[in-house]
């Protein structure tokens, strides 16, 4: 599964299991503002690029990476955690998602 994928599955686990109406509030303007930033707000069909725009500036909104692009995987399993209190599994989402390697 790609870093993208990933964030995305866990922001859809996080918004799916978002519990109060301020938290689900945040997560539609976050979504809204990507969207638009991406330039694909009411496009039926976006370009692979435009939907990387989106993801990424989506996982950064949320906190999974930094604004350099890092993973930020103690943030991403911290926040899932917090909605899914069954270690085994949180450990099987981030098993699918990639790990970041230095080059």
């Amino acid at each position: 599964m790609n870093l993208l994928s990933c964030c995305l599955l866990a922001a859809l686990i996080l918004g799916i299991q978002s519990t109060t109406e301020e938290e689900r509030t945040k997560l539609e303007e976050l979504r809204e503002e990507c969207l638009s930033k991406a330039g694909i707000s009411h496009k039926i069909n976006p370009s692979l690029q435009e939907k990387q725009i989106y993801s990424l500036c989506f996982a950064k909104k949320i906190g999974f990476i930094s604004e350099s692009g890092d993973i930020l995987t103690d943030e991403v399993k911290a926040k899932l955690k917090k909605k899914i209190n069954d270690d085994n599994k949180v450990s099987e989402i981030l098993k699918k998602c990639p790990v970041q390697k230095d080059t």
